[in-house]
């Protein structure tokens, strides 16, 4: 569902968009590019490049699509390169558009850009190297409780993120003082499944879909998923619920453009 959406609806959205003289009639007149604000591998990149494959395969523009990397900032770089671009430019986004805010990591909100659709919604999960020894959530955090800086654990894209968030938020449901973890920030998922299997970090809070092929081919245990119920795709994964800690956490991602679309949709009598 959300595929179709992303064919047709962001493109026309796109093209309600564009501060340039083309219509929704001649939109797109130059290739569309989608900014994923992330390095390759991650969750924000293979959500860009889901959009690409599935408006190049609906075939409905004409113009190439085509998906630029620029990370750095928790978002903030790859945000701050939308602002300066006209309505043939849309960049993926997700929760972190809030918290880093309130985090006053960024004076960006979600007001300086306009929405154009949530596209999914997924769970994260907590994982360690298969070598690690733990069995599941509560040991490590366990250990934790007895030393908080025993464990280092790696997240992306920046503190305020999903992935840290979830973590922080299962810590102190375990009694475990989150001001004392151990966290390096990583700029993508991608990087963080290479810092684990290279032994650079212990732990990671990251996507089910971040890590699932280096679970399903054992190299990673994954010791506890955010959802309130186990995943039909991975039923021998425990949720956190059921290991006794009171946490249910969904991720979203989404698809926004320029503010300036906002004024334009108002202006045109269509809704945002």
């Amino acid at each position: 569902m959300w595929k179709k959406l992303s064919m047709i609806g962001v493109a026309f959205l796109l093209a309600s968009c564009s501060d340039s003289s083309s219509s929704a009639d001649t939109f797109p007149d130059q290739p569309i590019e989608i900014i994923a604000p992330a390095t390759p591998g991650g969750g924000w990149d293979m959500t860009a490049r889901s959009i690409q494959r599935a408006m190049d395969a609906e075939g409905s523009v004409e113009e190439d699509i085509t998906v630029v990397n620029k990370p750095g900032g928790g978002g903030e770089v790859g945000w701050q390169y939308l602002n300066q671009q006209d309505g043939h430019f849309a960049a993926v986004n997700s929760s972190l558009l809030v918290t880093g805010n309130l985090l006053e990591q960024s004076e960006l909100t979600h007001e300086d850009f306009t929405p154009l659709a949530m596209l999914s919604t997924e769970w994260l999960a907590v994982a360690t190297r298969a070598d690690a020894g733990f069995t599941d959530g509560n040991e490590l955090m366990a250990q934790l409780r007895e030393d908080p800086k025993s464990l280092t654990i790696g997240v992306s894209p920046s503190l305020g993120s999903g992935n840290h968030l979830s973590f922080v938020q299962a810590a102190v449901e375990s009694g475990v003082d989150p001001t004392e973890l151990q966290f390096l920030v990583y700029s993508s998922g991608g990087d963080i499944m290479n810092a684990l299997l290279g032994g650079h970090i212990d732990v990671t809070s990251n996507s089910m879909s971040d890590l699932s092929d280096q679970y399903e081919v054992g190299e990673v245990d994954i010791l506890a998923v955010t959802s309130p119920d186990r995943l039909d795709s991975f039923p021998d994964i425990p949720t956190w619920q059921e290991q006794g800690i009171d946490m249910v956490f969904p991720h979203w991602r989404g698809i926004m453009a320029l503010r300036i679309c906002q004024s334009m949709k108002l202006k045109n009598g269509t809704s945002g």
